[in-house]
């Protein structure tokens, strides 16, 4: 697993040197640095509406506040303090809504799962004590909707489709939120949640666990790696909430499991479970979320174990996003790579913002949580 340190400081020269090629979307920014600053400018032409993101699929709801509660506070930038507080206030009201009425919760399950994951993010930065009841008094009922399907979200719910997503990937989304509730807030029901994480944890194990890798549902035997992913983040915060080990050792098997789905010639991981319906006519697919969602599982490897493996992983994925994905000219990255390109308007999904301030997220994290230098 250990690699030698000169390969990171080249990956580390490569991403400050990067290269228009001629299959690239338009020229790319000079520096992981300058990557980072030209996103965060491009953020300002996405369309947000009273802290209600336009042009994503619900999760601007999660890394829009992330991103910008972080960023208003290490700047002191009022504008920026601004789009943090407005996404506040939509999240707050969406949590509202969906703790005082189950079936709209489940009507809408995707929107609630962001904007729960966004408003923690908000409170766990700023330490505003006052959202904590309305958050518990969402979980309590997310926990219960959840025991009542036995711990394992195995249907299809409003726009939070299953057969997109699978049941594996909702079900580890919903014990990533116990645990990042756990994890950021002072609250005085961490230890329950950490607990009632650890169950969904356990049974999807039991249910979707195959060899070395999560299936997307019990019985599916294609590999997929967005079940993968978010289980990468729910054991690696579980294992740093309960000093588990068994919790990291699943981790490191899944993440091994997986390397069957990396794309050798381009440094990114294919992922399948939107593929026919991009239209792909290859393997060659894979998109900037499920991108994403590894990166923070990976980094969340590398914190707990410092394997510098990890980070040349994080390193290389980043690479191929700025360098694959990232249209300057249209100050967006892209949904997917298909085909050998990048999306084009003319595909089902061509934009993201939610995808787009996740990576300002991620980039954040890099620097300021692993204090790796965006150099």
């Amino acid at each position: 697993m250990f690699v030698k340190h000169a390969r990171i400081f080249a990956l580390l020269c490569c991403l400050s040197s990067l290269a228009c090629t001629d299959d690239a979307p338009v020229e790319t920014t000079t520096s992981i640095a300058a990557f980072q600053a030209a996103l965060h400018e491009d953020a300002a032409t996405w369309t947000v509406l009273e802290g209600d993101w336009q042009e994503d699929f619900g999760d601007a709801a999660a890394f829009g506040p992330a991103y910008y509660i972080r960023a208003a506070q290490a700047s002191r930038d009022p504008a920026l303090q601004a789009i943090a507080d407005a996404s506040r206030d939509y999240n707050l009201s969406v949590v509202e809504q969906a703790g005082a009425d189950s079936m709209w919760m489940l009507a809408n399950l995707e929107e609630v799962f962001m904007t729960t994951q966004g408003l923690i993010e908000y409170a766990g930065v700023t330490g505003d004590e006052a959202l904590i009841p309305p958050l518990q008094t969402l979980l309590d009922v997310m926990s219960g909707l959840m025991s009542t399907f036995g711990n394992y979200l195995d249907v299809s719910v409003g726009e939070f489709a299953a057969d997109l997503y699978g049941p594996t990937s909702i079900t580890a989304g919903y014990a990533v939120i116990l645990l990042q509730y756990a994890a950021l807030l002072d609250a005085p029901d961490e230890e329950l949640r950490v607990t009632q994480a650890i169950i969904a944890l356990d049974v999807i194990g039991e249910k979707a666990f195959d060899e070395d890798h999560y299936q997307f549902r019990p019985g599916d035997e294609k590999l997929y790696l967005y079940p993968n992913a978010t289980m990468l983040i729910a054991l690696n915060r579980a294992y740093q909430l309960t000093g588990e080990q068994r919790f990291l050792d699943r981790a490191l098997l899944v993440y091994e499991g997986i390397q069957v789905l990396r794309d050798a010639n381009l440094d990114f991981y294919h992922s399948p479970y939107s593929q026919a319906y991009q239209g792909a006519e290859t393997d060659e697919y894979g998109t900037l979320s499920a991108q994403n969602y590894l990166l923070l599982g990976l980094m969340l490897m590398y914190q707990n174990t410092q394997d510098p493996a990890f980070l040349e992983d994080i390193l290389a994925l980043l690479r191929f996003i700025q360098e694959k994905l990232y249209d300057a000219e249209k100050q967006k990255i892209l949904h997917h790579w298909i085909d050998g390109r990048p999306a084009l308007p003319t595909d089902p999904d061509y934009f993201c913002s939610g995808c787009n301030l996740q990576v300002l997220y991620l980039l954040w994290y890099l620097k300021h949580d692993l204090n790796v230098p965006l150099s």
